[in-house]
């Protein structure tokens, strides 16, 4: 989680720039992230778990 969060705040970072501090996309771009770190994981380990499932199992503690 520690490099998911690196990433992500890398990509608000750029989105507050963008946006001129404005939060426009703050939630999509957590949620997309985690769905993207469970797609790159699934592939990597080729598991068939559905990609919410993966994110629940993976980083649920962390979420809340």
């Amino acid at each position: 989680m520690n490099r998911l969060r690196a990433i992500g705040v890398a990509a608000e970072r750029a989105m507050l720039a963008a946006r001129h501090g404005v939060n426009t996309h703050r939630g999509a771009i957590f949620g997309l992230g985690l769905l993207c770190a469970a797609a790159g994981y699934r592939n990597a380990v080729g598991i068939h778990k559905s990609l919410g499932r993966l994110v629940s199992e993976r980083w649920d503690d962390d979420i809340l």
